[in-house]
């Protein structure tokens, strides 16, 4: 007697949707991040401010919307500090707009001006003054990762992608970040706005 069976079928790996490798990507990113030491995050940011500094001399950059760092992002203390010291720069900050949920972008001239809004991040008071969008030189961004085209992978909330999209195309797009962020390629969406520049601690990426 003979017996017969049927071959199963062998599935086929399920293709992962690009929200999906964002999302394994910005874990990886994360992990990647805490690994480095205080010290290491510190020194590294120092560099990589340093040439983000030379750049916005370079270009003439007067009145910057730059970001208030939070602990997993290059840090932009020391610079906020030279630019609130300096009488013929503008410092911009976003806060974001619980109704529109939109960031608005206000100017800061003193440490004073700010206060802890949501996830824990620096932004200025709902009293600030709020910047023309046209008088902005350029934009500094954080990010979970950059590849070398300027794609830039944010947290997934689209508050910098949906700013973006109203901001003048003059406006020079600058993303600040580590080396080891920087990826040969980002899976890109239609909604992702990507940077002008790359500037680590080790290079300018353009």
């Amino acid at each position: 007697m003979f017996s017969f069976f049927k071959k199963g079928k062998k599935e086929k790996p399920r293709i992962q949707t690009k929200a999906e490798k964002k999302a394994l990507l910005r874990e990886s990113m994360g992990k990647e991040w805490f690994s480095l030491t205080k010290n290491k995050r510190r020194n590294i940011s120092q560099r990589a401010e340093y040439h983000l500094t030379n750049y916005l001399g370079k270009i003439g950059a007067k009145c910057v919307l730059f970001y208030a760092s939070m602990e997993d992002e290059p840090s932009t203390d020391e610079i906020l500090h030279k630019w609130l010291d300096d009488p013929d720069k503008t410092l911009v900050l976003t806060r974001v707009c619980g109704k529109t949920k939109q960031l608005d972008p206000l100017i800061v001239t003193c440490w004073d001006d700010l206060e802890m809004g949501r996830f824990r991040i620096r932004m200025p008071k709902k009293t600030c003054e709020m910047a023309e969008l046209l008088g902005i030189d350029a934009i500094v961004i954080p990010g979970r990762a950059f590849d070398k085209k300027g794609n830039r992978l944010g947290r997934g909330y689209g508050y910098y992608d949906r700013f973006l999209n109203v901001m003048p195309i003059e406006t020079k797009r600058i993303g600040l970040a580590f080396e080891f962020q920087i990826k040969d390629y980002l899976p890109v969406e239609e909604h992702d706005m990507p940077m002008d520049v790359v500037i680590t601690e080790k290079r300018t990426i353009s």
